[in-house]
């Protein structure tokens, strides 16, 4: 497992972000993101000083929207497609409100007990993602695929997790005929649902899926 960091942002929170890291924890608050990142390499440089060299962390950037849900995306090179799909997540949950905030919290068990969505790429790995979930959690996780076309955004929404969900449809990674080297796409694919079928409107019922630690 690698090092991953995460920054929360809750405009409403005094100080507005906070920090938090896995396996290796630590935890702080700061007013800026750029504190918070000085503050946690910091704390780092003084595990590294205690226990040795530690792997590079991994940086994630998560943001309360007013409706009460988390929205995360992964800092790295894809980083403006990533914001540009989170940004998109947002405002569908602006626009259709409470029930939509709701139904993103539904495969979300997180050490916070706060409902979070991991935005990801159709090409993310699932592996990529399992990494950045510590043991005894799940995930809402979500694809976007723009349809400049018709002027909108087409959402697929999913669970991945280490843990059963109780009352909620979960399937073992295996039994759907998935690695950890397969990508989000293809989770998707294996569900029933294809971007054609996204895009003509098709539903079918959203599963979540286990990666047993």
């Amino acid at each position: 497992m690698s090092q991953h960091v995460i920054y929360a942002y809750d405009p409403n929170a005094v100080p507005q972000w906070a920090y938090s890291s896995f396996p290796i924890g630590c935890f702080g608050v700061a007013d800026d993101l750029d504190e918070a990142r000085a503050e946690y390499g910091d704390a780092m440089k003084l595990v590294a000083e205690d226990f040795g060299a530690i792997p590079k962390s991994i940086e994630h950037v998560e943001q309360r929207h007013p409706l009460g849900v988390w929205i995360r995306v992964r800092a790295d090179a894809s980083g403006a497609e990533r914001q540009s799909a989170a940004k998109a997540l947002w405002e569908t949950i602006s626009a259709r409100g409470i029930e939509a905030a709701t139904e993103l919290g539904r495969f979300s068990r997180t050490g916070t007990g706060e409902p979070t969505v991991i935005v990801c790429l159709p090409s993310d790995l699932i592996g990529s993602v399992v990494d950045e979930i510590d043991e005894g959690e799940s995930f809402t996780t979500a694809l976007v695929y723009p349809d400049p076309q018709n002027r909108r955004d087409l959402i697929w929404v999913s669970g991945l997790g280490r843990i059963d969900i109780d009352d909620e449809p979960v399937e073992l990674i295996d039994q759907a005929g998935l690695t950890l080297k397969s990508t989000m796409e293809d989770f998707m694919r294996s569900s029933g649902m294809t971007p054609d079928r996204l895009a003509s409107g098709e539903h079918v019922g959203p599963t979540a899926l286990l990666v047993p630690a």
